[in-house]
């Protein structure tokens, strides 16, 4: 009786020690082999990267600006785009770094390929050029933006910022800004 129960014993312990080997080697196998990111990267302009970036990186990257436009923060970098004369805004914040970017695109980029590449935006405002049928789109976490006219498909400028939320885009990237359309009132 007492070789039965250590026979026993034994099986009971190989049974459970491949079972623990077997489980061990399905939840590597499950286990990816990159940690993926929490969220998409961010979009930079010419490697300036808003919210990271500060006004010496800006100059170091792009050379001296056209202009310095001082404001209420940190003041606006102004570049010449190469589009007539529509400028390159850099804005600086108090604290000296960059925190949004306005370009102005050629007429090559087109809103589909944009709403191809990104998917669905996550915020849409309405500004003064709503009454030309442009709305600012607008990807939160992967920090850009553009004005543009799904009718029409034409995209008139980029705009670059810190991936952030909703909130905190309208209250300091685009204050000026609504979430409805004010299109036919008067």
């Amino acid at each position: 009786m007492k070789k039965i129960i250590i026979i026993f014993f034994i099986v009971f312990l190989c049974v459970v020690l491949l079972f623990w080997l077997l489980i061990g080697r399905y939840d590597n196998a499950k286990k990816p082999t990159q940690v993926p990111s929490p969220t998409p990267p961010s979009f930079s302009y010419r490697g300036i990267a808003p919210g990271v970036s500060k006004e010496n990186d800006v100059i170091a990257s792009l050379g001296e600006p056209l202009r310095k436009d001082e404001g209420s923060g940190g003041g606006t970098l102004v570049y010449s785009s190469g589009l007539g004369d529509q400028p390159v805004n850099v804005d600086i914040s108090k604290d000296g770094v960059v925190y949004r970017i306005y370009e102005p695109t050629s007429s090559s980029l087109r809103y589909n390929k944009l709403i191809d590449g990104l998917g669905a935006p996550g915020l849409v405002l309405y500004g003064l050029f709503e009454i030309e049928g442009f709305r600012l789109f607008v990807f939160l976490d992967r920090g850009v933006a553009f004005v543009a006219n799904p009718q029409t498909q034409e995209v008139r400028e980029r705009w670059y910022f810190p991936p952030t939320d909703a909130y905190t885009f309208r209250r300091i990237i685009a204050p000026n800004m609504s979430l409805k359309s004010t299109a036919g009132q008067q």
